[in-house]
């Protein structure tokens, strides 16, 4: 004889229709104090300079220029980000200049570069500012320290030793141009490069080849 079935319980109705997520609470409190509310994702700003994919790695101290200025206070390309004071202006350093000149086999659209370089390096730090122009608008380059001159295509990199606090490292300022293609970018390190830096080349992202170098004098 077969058992009777029992009564199925009704469904409780569905509250996820009238529950707010936890983010739309934030943006509902934010635009209440009279904030602004975050972008979409997938949003991006217009006429901004697209994040560098580089990022600080073992070996390599990275600064310079943010990509476009924002409610944190970034800077605007063609900008030093951070507090970094101009090469010609630091106290009680040994200051080298150098000419930039395009640098054979540049990337397209870098043909007009052209810029000076500054080195200041004492007991205090080292300290490096570029002025460049010619260069494509809004786009990310970077700034190192050559051991050898700019008629070595093969020139090393400097390396600052190991010190208190990290390794044996490389300086990399990165930058992105104004709209116009030009930029002013300073980048900076604790220790002293003496006289070992012999030139200070632009290069593009990718850091294959160069765009421009100056010879230090």
């Amino acid at each position: 004889m077969p058992l009777p079935r029992r009564p199925r319980t009704p469904g409780r109705p569905s509250r996820r229709p009238a529950a707010r997520t936890a983010a739309a609470v934030a943006v509902a409190a934010l635009a209440g104090c009279g904030g602004t509310a975050p972008p979409a994702p997938g949003a991006t700003a217009a006429a901004t300079a697209r994040p560098s994919p580089h990022k600080h790695t073992p070996g390599m101290r990275m600064n310079g220029a943010a990509p476009a200025a924002d409610a944190s206070g970034s800077a605007a390309p063609g900008t030093t980000a951070s507090a970094v004071a101009d090469a010609r202006t630091v106290p009680g350093r040994r200051l080298a200049r150098g000419t930039l000149a395009p640098a054979p086999g540049r990337p397209a659209g870098t043909q007009a570069v052209a810029g000076t370089a500054w080195l200041a390096a004492g007991t205090t730090g080292t300290t490096v500012t570029v002025e460049v122009t010619g260069l494509p608008a809004r786009t990310w380059f970077m700034v190192h320290l050559q051991v050898g001159p700019c008629s070595d295509p093969d020139a090393a990199a400097f390396g600052f030793p190991a010190a208190a606090g990290g390794p044996a490292h490389e300086l990399h300022v990165m930058f992105a141009t104004r709209d116009d293609g030009t930029a002013t970018v300073s980048g900076e390190d604790p220790g002293d490069a003496g006289d070992a830096v012999r030139s200070v080349a632009v290069l593009p992202e990718s850091m294959t080849g160069r765009v421009a170098c100056a010879d230090l004098a």
